[in-house]
């Protein structure tokens, strides 16, 4: 990014590799800079796409959901966009997450040349399961059902290391005042 391009007349947001992580997208951090017509045209986001780091942790997947008008990303993630309704894009990012980070799957696919990358050509010899639409579905529902419970057992548990923390913090004031 050049230092004029990011002065410019009307910056857009863009997601970075750093926004894009396993199953959401972070826009707490968002840069800014002047995007071309035809750079907004190839590198605008719609609800659903599919964005996969290139680099980074490589094979890192997300689902757009929107959340922010205008926003593009930056040529190291790729939009995988739905052309027709014979794959469902949540189905396809929990697949990806698996066959990353549990199967390996597509271990040594990236090319390591000096930073690991996944290109486009690479992404696209990726064989992906996929069942019928209806079973994706399922699938997706089910995956997304039990990572809400893992969410709310999660805050559960970070809730009850607080007060225990604040327990501790009290019996040590206690001890050090002589009140034991």
């Amino acid at each position: 990014m050049s230092p004029q391009r990011r002065e410019g007349i009307s910056p857009y947001p863009f997601l970075r590799t750093l926004n894009v992580l396993w199953g959401h997208v972070d826009l707490s951090v968002l840069d800014e800079m002047d995007f071309t017509d035809e750079e907004v045209a190839k590198l605008s986001l719609k609800h659903g796409d599919l964005l996969v780091c290139e680099g980074g942790e490589v094979g890192r997947t997300a689902i757009w959901k929107g959340g922010l008008e205008g926003c593009l990303h930056q040529n190291h993630i790729h939009r995988l966009r739905r052309l027709n309704g014979s794959v469902v894009p949540d189905f396809y990012m929990y697949w990806m997450q698996a066959a990353f980070q549990i199967f390996g799957s597509y271990s040594g696919q990236e090319s390591n040349t000096t930073i690991p990358n996944l290109s486009g050509s690479r992404l696209r010899s990726f064989e992906v399961p996929l069942p019928p639409v209806e079973e994706q579905q399922r699938i997706a529902s089910e995956f997304r059902e039990e990572i809400a419970q893992a969410e709310k057992l999660k805050a559960a548990i970070e809730k009850q290391l607080e007060a225990i923390n604040a327990l501790h913090q009290a019996i040590l004031r206690k001890a050090f005042r002589g009140e034991l």
